[in-house]
């Protein structure tokens, strides 16, 4: 079985606003950013929904990778997570929108909605659940 390493560090809440007048002298934090995503065999995105639509800072970082290329052809999960059904759709929409405008490379998307699972504090706040093969989210105890 082959060994899987996620790297949870990709924070974009620091990423400048996307301008195209400095698209060709990005921060340090958009080259770290893009350097992350090239070298990624796979980017795992997990996203809320806001006013039917991905966060702008989710969408900010589309706007940096778009002239660069860092998506083009690369594997992507796009996850939404909301509190209930059917929100969510909207976001998976813009979302998918975006992502095929990058020409990555949607292997699967999931919709994942709060009510359906819970966080176990107990065990570090990590988020415990597996997908049944019936479709519905059951709790890993």
């Amino acid at each position: 079985m082959p060994s899987v390493n996620f790297d949870r560090s990709l924070s974009i809440e620091n990423v400048p606003m996307f301008h195209p007048d400095v698209v060709n002298n990005p921060s340090s934090e958009v080259n770290s950013i893009r350097s992350k995503i090239d070298k990624a065999d796979l980017v795992l995105i997990v996203t809320p929904e806001y006013l039917h639509n991905i966060p702008a800072v989710l969408k900010n970082l589309f706007e940096w990778t778009a002239s660069s290329g860092e998506f083009h052809q690369k594997k992507v999960l796009p996850v939404t997570l909301t509190p209930l059904k059917p929100r969510g759709d909207y976001a998976m929409q813009s979302l998918l929108f975006s992502l095929k405008a990058l020409n990555a490379n949607i292997m699967a998307k999931l919709q994942l909605y709060r009510a359906d699972f819970e966080i176990d504090k107990s065990i570090d706040n990590k988020l415990l659940i597996s997908v049944a093969p019936d479709g519905y989210l059951k709790r890993i105890k």
